[in-house]
């Protein structure tokens, strides 16, 4: 493997374990200060909350899910080239990581905007 190849997948792997940590430090500082925001939420502002804990916990869950692909596409006994990043099953899972981290940030955000 190259060292071209050997920097993209460190990269690649640098931005999943960025994203599960920020999605899992997001979540649990959103579930340790909800009583401390906004003590009555409404039900506008509590289906806000849990739909961005549902997306950051699957942002998590597939994030891990891509170390795992990025884990066993590196130990292919073949040649490795960047183009394997962009394999089917490193892209999909964290193309939808990403997805759902932007959107639980957006939710939780909104949400607490709202509580103000």
């Amino acid at each position: 493997m190259d060292d071209e190849t050997k920097a993209a997948f460190a990269s690649a792997t640098e931005t999943v374990k960025n994203t599960l940590t920020l999605a899992s430090a997001i979540l649990t500082v959103s579930v340790t200060f909800l009583k401390d925001v906004n003590k009555t939420p409404s039900s506008l502002q509590t289906w806000t909350l849990e739909a961005s804990w549902i997306c950051l916990l699957l942002s998590a869950a597939l994030s891990i899910i891509t170390l795992s692909a990025l884990t066993g596409t590196l130990a292919r006994a073949r040649p490795l080239d960047c183009k394997a990043l962009y394999s089917v099953n490193i892209k999909r899972p964290m193309s939808a990581a990403l997805i759902l981290f932007l959107l639980g940030l957006f939710l939780t955000a909104a949400f607490g905007i709202s509580s103000v």
